[in-house]
């Protein structure tokens, strides 16, 4: 019965429509009655417009109130017939004259009244009377979308090298004419760039969905491939009338999802950081957005690849972020390491980077390269030598890093001066009292700074040695002291100490005198001081007399050994065999005395010495030395002491050089004398007459 009743309805409503359409055509085109408007209404009204629709016309024709109505129809209007009365909706109706039926309606266009039919016509007669008179028109409205809506998939952030469609729409109430959409690509700073060949843009128009809407919807769709270039920018979507004027706009900023491309440990010092001192590992991670985060491990040496066995220290960095490129973000990760001894060398450092658009963690590592001298020692050949040898030192090396590249230099001083206690000072700096073995020790308890020291301040440099071997040739006395090794590579400089000592038999003191004066009965001795390394030696005293050819030999050399202290006489082979002095037989038996001492300094001191002297003691004696390094013999001699007093004058001799003037005398033989004064008495010039100075001595 439903569907029976809505088809009589329509089939109503086309026959009142097929009324209509008569009365426009064919009696309105007879009909007096006129329908007029304030606008030109053959083109499109704008939306807004005031309308005024004037209706005039003559009297009606039988059975007509004479009362003249506007009604209009819209697309989709309301009511069994679709009219509407038009004095319901306009904003002013107005009754021309009392004496005529014409009327005027005002009114404003909306984009509803796009396509509407008006007609004017008495109210009670129209669309009933096959004659009835009246006047139609049809509009046309002009009007612009109200609104655009712009909307993307996916939605937000997208990823580097992923498609992005962006959606731009005008309002479901479209409009008339249709509008195009424009789209336009701005930098971030606002600039017009052209849109990339990464970019395409589609259009599309349709008819509104609306009820009764007669307008154009407009949708275009703007596809984009995303890359790092385009983070930050803005695409909008825009409509324009002629002449570029934009009535509607929408926009949105891309956002960009890129990784960084490059991750990289920057070490603050290169090539290996020396022992002791600290390094700065940066983690320079590439512009990348979102900003990166990044993660610090540390593994012990040779933990390979395990994981577990790193340990993290994040919070022992510092991060520090700087604007980049493309709107992203440079991202550092400093770690300041100050485990830096040869132990740690090889300790590996994990710089673990994670970042949105990364599949997976980018990890950098390091490893410390610990640069440290080698630990070094001297060594000498022989290692007790004697003065007459060659001696090798050589500088022994054991480890380092770098293992090679060592560059060697030799030093030398006689003494050095130990920055230790007073007693270390006192042993180090007497060389007869430092053994070698104490040596080694003080050496091992200097530190690097207190070597470096002694190094400038106390040694000199040994030029044309750099070699790891340092030969002496011919070695003496003079070339023992204090030898240092010094080696440098790239890890430092090493340096080294080793005492030479050198053996030498013994010299003599210049305080020994070899010539004694005694009366009999008298006390006589003779003191040997002499000087030697080691400073120990055995010694025995002999008797030659004094008629023998030995004898006369022997005070030769005891002038030798007055006029030159230092003299090394070598033993001789004796032709005879000499009378060793016993104090336990006969004739020294009781009278004579033999000792030895040894003083602080190592200067040894033998002596024979006699309680009274007899008339058999007077001659030449001879105190042989055995030492390590060589037998030494010395001569002595033992005389009368004459009755006379101060400076015998038959034992002066004067001789003269130039200018020089030599005085050689016995000195006073007795032993009550604990001063000589030698004066020297200078002849005037007249008494000389001309011949010269002449000197004469006095005692």
């Amino acid at each position: 019965m439903l569907s029976m009743f809505c088809n009589n309805l329509f089939l109503l409503r086309l026959h009142f429509l097929l009324i209509l359409l008569y009365i426009l055509f064919v009696v309105g085109s007879e009909s007096q009655i006129r329908l007029t408007a304030n606008v030109v209404l053959d083109r499109p009204i704008p939306e807004g417009t005031e309308l005024s629709l004037t209706c005039s016309g003559g009297t009606s024709n039988g059975g007509g109130s004479g009362v003249l109505r506007i009604l209009r129809r819209r697309s989709g209007g309301g009511g069994i017939d679709g009219f509407e009365d038009l004095a319901n909706f306009a904003t002013r109706i107005v009754q021309i004259s009392a004496n005529k039926p014409d009327i005027a309606a005002t009114f404003t266009v909306s984009r509803q009244d796009d396509g509407a039919v008006f007609i004017c016509g008495d109210v009670e007669t129209l669309g009933f009377q096959s004659q009835t008179p009246a006047a139609t028109v049809t509009i046309s409205v002009q009007f612009d979308p109200r609104s655009l809506s712009l909307r993307s998939l996916p939605e937000g952030g997208m990823r580097e090298d992923m498609s992005k469609l962006i959606f731009c729409q005008t309002d479901e109430g479209g409009a008339n004419p249709p509008v195009n959409i424009t789209w336009r690509h701005l930098s971030p700073l606002g600039a017009v760039e052209s849109l990339d060949e990464g970019m395409l843009a589609t259009s599309a128009q349709r008819k509104s969905g609306n009820v009764g809407g007669s307008g154009i919807v407009t949708q275009s769709n703007l596809t984009i491939l995303a890359h790092r270039r385009l983070n930050g920018h803005r695409i909008e979507c825009s409509v324009e009338k002629p002449g570029r004027i934009a009535i509607l706009r929408q926009s949105e900023t891309l956002e960009v999802i890129f990784a960084p491309n490059n991750v990289q440990i920057h070490p603050s010092v290169t090539g290996g950081i020396p022992e002791g001192e600290v390094i700065s590992l940066t983690c320079a991670v590439a512009v990348s957005h979102p900003p990166a985060t990044v993660r610090w491990f540390e593994f012990p040496p040779d933990s390979g690849e395990e994981t577990e066995s790193g340990r993290e220290i994040s919070d022992l960095a510092q991060i520090d972020m700087t604007p980049g490129e493309y709107g992203g973000m440079l991202v550092d990760s400093t770690l300041r390491v100050s485990k830096t001894f040869r132990t740690n060398s090889r300790t590996e450092y994990r710089c673990v980077v994670n970042q949105a658009a990364l599949k997976s963690p980018v990890i950098a590592k390091y490893k410390l390269n610990i640069l440290y001298p080698p630990a070094i020692e001297i060594v000498g050949l022989p290692n007790d030598p004697s003065e007459g040898q060659s001696v090798t030192l050589s500088c022994l090396s054991h480890g380092g890093m770098p293992d090679k590249g060592f560059a060697f230099s030799w030093w030398h001083a006689k003494n050095i001066q130990f920055p230790s206690s007073d007693d270390i000072k006192r042993r180090s700096n007497s060389r007869q009292e430092l053994s070698p073995v104490l040596a080694k020790s003080l050496v091992a308890s200097l530190n690097t700074s207190t070597l470096a020291d002694i190094f400038s301040t106390d040694m000199v440099q040994i030029t044309g040695h750099t070699g790891r071997h340092l030969v002496l040739d011919n070695v003496g006395d003079e070339q023992g002291g204090w030898y240092g090794c010094q080696i440098v590579n790239g890890g430092g400089t090493a340096q080294s100490l080793h005492l030479l000592l050198i053996n030498y038999a013994p010299r003599i003191h210049p305080s020994t005198k070899f010539i004694q004066y005694a009366h009999k009965g008298m006390k006589a001795e003779f003191s040997l001081m002499v000087e030697a390394r080691p400073s120990t030696a055995e010694f025995m005293w002999f008797w030659i007399g004094d008629k023998t050819a030995l004898a006369n030999k022997a005070r030769n050399l005891i002038i030798t050994q007055s006029s030159t202290p230092r003299a090394k006489l070598r033993s001789r082979k004796s032709i005879t065999p000499l009378k060793a002095i016993s104090t336990s037989v006969s004739p020294w038996l009781n009278r004579v005395k033999q000792t030895s001492s040894t003083s602080n300094d190592g200067r040894m001191t033998f002596t024979l010495t006699f309680r009274e002297v007899t008339e058999a003691d007077y001659g030449i004696y001879m105190c042989q030395v055995n030492h390590k390094a060589g037998n030494r013999e010395f001569y002595f001699e033992l005389k009368r002491q004459s009755d006379a007093k101060g400076i015998n004058p038959d034992t002066i001799r004067i001789t003269g050089e130039g200018k020089k003037v030599r005085v050689e005398f016995e000195p006073p033989n007795t032993q009550f004398y604990s001063r000589i004064v030698l004066r020297i008495c200078l002849l005037s010039l007249n008494s000389m007459g001309g011949e010269g100075r002449g000197i004469r001595p006095s005692g």
